[in-house]
């Protein structure tokens, strides 16, 4: 943790000995020990605060980016819908104007039906019974 070696620990430890005595060396280094332990756990702590801010702001810009994107599309989609919409547009309204051109064409070149008078007083039904009856004789 913070680059000791072991003839350096064992020096460390040999002071200690000399300086805090047998009955105390125990206690000093559980002491130590459960010190460490607790540095070691806040920074373990720290350093997955920091990753998970940094996760949550990378989320953000992941989300904007898609956000960005989606607009985009959306703005591309309405554009190419627009665009279709025009020329069909213009066709159908040139298709109406053709359609009311013929109308009016055909009804100036066809005879007025209405004062046609029918030749015939017979039925569609009664032609065809008198038709089949002269094919069977």
């Amino acid at each position: 943790m913070f680059g000791l070696s072991f003839s350096e620990l064992f020096v460390i430890g040999i002071v200690a000995l000399i300086v805090l005595g047998p009955e105390r060396l125990p206690k000093v280094a559980r002491t130590v020990g459960h010190l460490t332990g607790r540095a070691q756990r806040y920074m373990r702590d720290i350093k997955s605060d920091i990753q998970r801010e940094m996760d949550i702001q990378e989320l953000s810009k992941l989300k904007e980016d898609v956000k960005s994107a989606a607009t985009q599309l959306k703005t591309d989609f309405e554009n190419t819908v627009s665009e279709i919409k025009d020329p069909l547009a213009s066709i159908k309204e040139e298709m109406g104007d053709k359609a009311q051109q013929l109308k009016q064409d055909i009804a100036q070149e066809l005879p007025d039906l209405s004062t046609l008078k029918p030749t015939s007083t017979k039925s569609v039904g009664e032609a065809t019974s008198s038709n089949n009856a002269k094919n069977v004789s």
